[in-house]
């Protein structure tokens, strides 16, 4: 017989040996710390989770390393601040219809955001979050796509930016940074730079300063009210990547793939973007999965880490809808593409707008075949105002009936940003004709007229016309030179019979083929004051043409 003290040192040796099974099955379990990775799985298997861990880099970290990582953390004083539950230019958008998916890598088969990057031994992964949000907002609204995306240097903000008084409190070097993000006030604030210009260290470099022209700022930054998930998909669709913050389990950091899931699913902070949390990244897309809805979260260690560096999390798991933050972009150069007039065989006139932002800029357009474009127009200066310009640019010597590529660059000490593309198809080089009303009527006679555009080719031209649309007579064959304009030709015929309707249309013939014009007609018919077949006294019969 098992007495009362005998199950109580079972149920005590059980929980020895099997300390992370709780005594109620329906119990969600907690990731803790010290799990290992077959502790992990057992938990995932018993929440009903679906995704996959393995040991990586990061999770066979010694603890005190991992300390070093995960280093955001509270303000020395908490302040409620209302004015920064203002939510800024973002609540204009809300209530736009969003799509139950989106993701800022591959939108219409665009990437507006550059390839993960690793922070290292080093607590800058605030650095890696806001860098992430400045480049995919930029990209966004300059059409800056795929291989010409922004690169920020997140070294600028953890050394240069974290080394000014008015932030070195809030965040520095690997020294983490609190929760007011504040290398966002500091994007607003001075700006950042090309990471060519200072590229990433986990070592803290010589002062380093840059001047205005490297530096590009952004209007403002806002947070998002806790737990919008509607509020910050609009976010990422009207700007870009979002700031956003994460509590770190054992899970998280042995996270393979599938979708992250944990029980900390609750903003319990005062205020609630104070939630408890202890690393930043960036959410570039969403999907809302039938109702299991999750971000595309963007990591800093690397892309053997997760999904290529990336982390499909649920809407709510780790805290990471609490403390979302966005940025506004700043007043930059910009570059818009129009459609292309006129188009014709051999030449096209390109057309956009330019917007200096302030800068000293050039702009230019490339075309081509495809888009790799291969050619681009001369550079032209477009100023440095703070008002769009109408530019445009001629093309010449293009092949005709050909599909062209074309965008517009505008340049200036912020780099190079790009319209979106656009495209043109050359017209065909057979000559280019239009039939034109007939003039100078007499009794039997007139004069046919017509345009003809040569396309650059030797061509030649004539009228057809008859009683009927299958014509039966043609004029001589006269040349129309082999000019790329639409010159006005004209013939004379006669031996028209009166009373009666005839057809007509112009006909020009180069190597290309030929090109016929529309079909008109002309009747001729008795003068006023005179019926056909009266002789009006015994004198001759008079008629006169009418056309349509």
């Amino acid at each position: 017989m098992i007495t009362r003290s005998s199950l109580f040192m079972i149920i005590a040796s059980v929980m020895l040996f099997f300390p992370v099974l709780p005594l109620f099955a329906s119990d969600k379990l907690l990731f803790e710390d010290s799990d290992s990775i077959e502790t992990i799985q057992q938990k995932i298997i018993h929440n009903g989770y679906n995704f996959s861990v393995k040991p990586n880099s990061i999770f066979n970290l010694p603890t005190e390393d991992k300390k070093k990582l995960f280093k955001r953390r509270l303000p020395p004083i908490i302040v409620h601040n209302p004015e920064a539950e203002d939510i800024g230019p973002l609540a204009e958008n809300l209530g736009r219809a969003l799509p139950s998916s989106f993701d800022l890598r591959n939108e219409n088969g665009k990437s507006y955001i550059g390839p993960v990057r690793d922070q290292g031994d080093c607590g800058s992964c605030y650095g890696f979050a806001a860098a992430a949000a400045a480049e995919g907002v930029y990209n966004v609204s300059t059409n800056n796509i795929d291989g010409d995306c922004a690169d920020f240097s997140e070294s600028y903000i953890i050394w240069s930016l974290g080394g000014m008084s008015e932030y070195g409190s809030h965040f520095y070097g690997c020294d983490g940074a609190d929760y007011g993000y504040y290398e966002l006030q500091a994007l607003v604030d001075i700006g950042i730079i090309r990471d060519s210009e200072f590229p990433y260290t986990v070592n803290e470099p010589e002062a380093y300063t840059a001047t205005e022209n490297q530096l590009v700022s952004f209007d403002s930054w806002h947070r998002i009210s806790c737990s919008d998930t509607d509020a910050i998909k609009t976010a990422i669709i009207t700007y870009g990547p979002v700031d956003a913050a994460v509590e770190i389990t054992s899970a998280f950091m042995a996270y393979e793939s599938g979708i992250y899931e944990d029980t900390n699913d609750i903003c319990s902070g005062v205020p609630c973007y104070y939630t408890q949390t202890d690393h930043a990244v960036a959410l570039v897309g969403w999907d809302d999965n039938n109702g299991e809805g999750y971000w595309i979260l963007r990591n800093s260690w690397g892309q053997n880490w997760g999904e290529n560096g990336y982390m499909r999390i649920r809407y709510d798991s780790a805290a990471v809808s609490c403390a979302v933050a966005y940025l506004v972009p700043g007043n930059w150069t910009r570059a818009s593409a129009e459609s292309a007039s006129p188009v014709i065989a051999r030449r096209a006139t390109l057309k956009g707008t330019v917007y200096p932002g302030g800068k000293a800029t050039s702009y230019y357009f490339e075309y081509g075949t495809d888009q790799n474009y291969g050619n681009t127009t001369a550079a032209a200066s477009a100023g440095y105002g703070t008002e769009s310009l109408e530019v445009s640019a001629e093309l010449t010597g293009l092949t005709p009936g050909t599909q062209y590529w074309y965008r517009l660059a505008a340049q200036s000490s912020f780099g190079t940003v790009y319209s979106a593309a656009s495209v043109f198809t050359t017209i065909s080089a057979r000559p280019v004709v239009s039939t034109a009303m007939a003039t100078a009527l007499g009794e039997s006679s007139a004069t046919l007229n017509g345009t003809v555009n040569p396309n650059e080719l030797e061509t030649a031209y004539y009228f057809e016309y008859g009683t009927s649309l299958a014509y039966g007579t043609a004029t001589q064959s006269t040349s129309a030179g082999t000019s790329d304009i639409n010159e006005p030709v004209s013939v004379n015929i006669s031996g028209l019979s009166a009373g009666t309707l005839y057809h007509y249309r112009i006909v020009a013939v180069n190597s290309e083929g030929a090109s016929l014009g529309d079909d008109m007609t002309l009747t001729a018919t008795a003068a006023p004051g005179q019926e056909a077949g009266d002789s009006g006294g015994g004198g001759s019969k008079c008629f006169i043409l009418s056309v349509s």
